[in-house]
């Protein structure tokens, strides 16, 4: 018995998607990350302001 070869069309489809959603993944942290630190400056900065 040998094993079985994909195209390469198809072996390529399942590595972008999966690269895709990595990408994806990335971005929503990076931008939660982003979202938080600002939040924080805003918190921060409203609490010094107001002592």
């Amino acid at each position: 018995m040998r094993p079985r070869f994909r195209n390469k069309a198809q072996s390529n489809i399942y590595f972008l998607s999966k690269r895709k959603v990595t990408g994806e993944r990335r971005e929503k942290i990076l931008k939660n990350i982003k979202f938080i630190s600002i939040a924080s400056i805003v918190l921060i900065g409203g609490y010094f302001l107001s002592n």
